[in-house]
């Protein structure tokens, strides 16, 4: 199970300017701030069970349950 921290950390490395977080059952979705794009860098997620990094729309499809948990600026 990947922390929150290390979710961060995994992010920012993929794109290096989220700001933004929000949570759901299974993954971390990073944004910047008002920039929720989905093409590109806009969204990056990471799964919560294996560290993975995707974008949303990758997450989006094969997820069943987008229940929002938490959202934060990071």
């Amino acid at each position: 199970m990947v922390a929150y921290e290390e979710a961060v950390k995994l992010a920012k490395g993929c794109w290096s300017e989220v700001d933004y977080v929000t949570e759901f059952p299974s993954a971390y979705m990073f944004s910047k701030f008002g920039d929720r794009r989905f093409d590109g860098n806009g969204l990056v997620v990471v799964l919560k069970d294996t560290g993975g990094c995707f974008n949303y729309v990758s997450f989006e499809m094969d997820e069943p349950d987008l229940t929002v948990l938490n959202e934060s600026h990071i």
